[in-house]
């Protein structure tokens, strides 16, 4: 699906030392990519910690979503 050409990594809970949904695991995320959480986008259930969350159902709602982010941040 060449992922890596729109996403900034992969942030499991064994790399960050925490699980979802305790906050301490956002709060390692935020912090390793130095960013505000609003302007993040997460394929899962973090809109409680202000990310901007989005159910994976497939590759073609991935895009258009990514795509839209990648136009506002040029």
């Amino acid at each position: 699906m060449q992922l890596g050409e729109v996403v900034n990594g992969e942030f499991s809970s064994a790399s960050i030392g925490a699980r979802k949904p305790d906050a301490a695991y956002f709060a390692e995320v935020t912090r390793r990519l130095k960013v505000l959480p609003e302007q993040s986008i997460f394929w899962d259930d973090a809109a409680e910690v202000g990310w901007q969350a989005h159910l994976f159902t497939d590759t073609a709602p991935f895009r258009a979503v990514m795509a839209l982010r990648q136009a506002v941040l040029t």
